[in-house]
């Protein structure tokens, strides 16, 4: 085992073993990340190493834990991530088994769809007397750009991957030819772009700008 402390059974403290700041728990000497909450212990090798909490040393919370301990406080984020464990994982659900390019990918996934219904949101208003609701358009991408998109993602050169759902809807309103301008641009400068997809939606912003169409 790698921690233990109250109830019958547990062996005694010993030195080296560290009380874990985030959920109070006991874990042995030797180990660096809390068997509980997932809080990640690391030793700030300028202060010369030790195997306890001292002075001089930092925790970590890895992202797997982070995940972990924000499910919860949400229901509903422990909801989510089980289901999309199930969808696009290994049917594992605990989140320190996955590295931090899953877990990416989970937070731009779920975030992308915060955006499209803030933004869905945004544009409604109430309904005068009489006024029907506008017919909802259906968004579309052209192929090219699609292709572009899923070209640029699999490469692996983006600091984070392009969300189709968070970019499609301000896409849309570009031609085809200045949609694949904004990616390209992207691609010359991905290196230094940590979000492509707000990058995407500011460009094409500019561009409309630039052809004076109102957004």
């Amino acid at each position: 085992g790698g921690c233990g402390g109250g109830g019958g059974g547990a062996r005694r403290r010993e030195e080296g073993d560290w009380d874990c700041p985030e959920c109070g728990s006991l874990v042995f000497a030797g180990r660096d990340t809390c068997f509980k909450c997932g809080w990640y212990f690391e030793e700030d090798k300028s202060a010369g190493g030790g195997s306890g909490l001292a002075e001089g040393e930092k925790g970590i919370v890895k992202p797997g834990g982070a995940i972990k301990l924000l499910a919860k406080l949400s229901p509903t984020l422990k909801k989510a991530w089980v289901a999309y464990s199930k969808v696009y994982g290994e049917g594992v659900t605990d989140p320190t088994k996955y590295g931090d390019e899953y877990i990416a990918e989970f937070l731009e996934y779920t975030s992308g769809l915060v955006i499209a219904d803030l933004d869905k949101k945004a544009g409604k208003r109430p309904l005068g007397d009489g006024e029907q609701p506008p017919v909802k358009k259906k968004v579309t991408i052209k192929k090219a750009v699609a292709e572009k998109i899923e070209k640029l993602n699999s490469v692996g050169g983006l600091v984070a991957p392009i969300n189709l759902r968070a970019v499609a809807a301000s896409l849309a309103k570009l031609e085809e030819s200045a949609a694949l301008e904004a990616l390209s641009l992207l691609e010359d400068q991905q290196d230094e772009i940590d979000d492509p997809n707000e990058f995407l939606r500011n460009q094409v912003q500019v561009l409309l700008e630039a052809e004076g169409i109102e957004n």
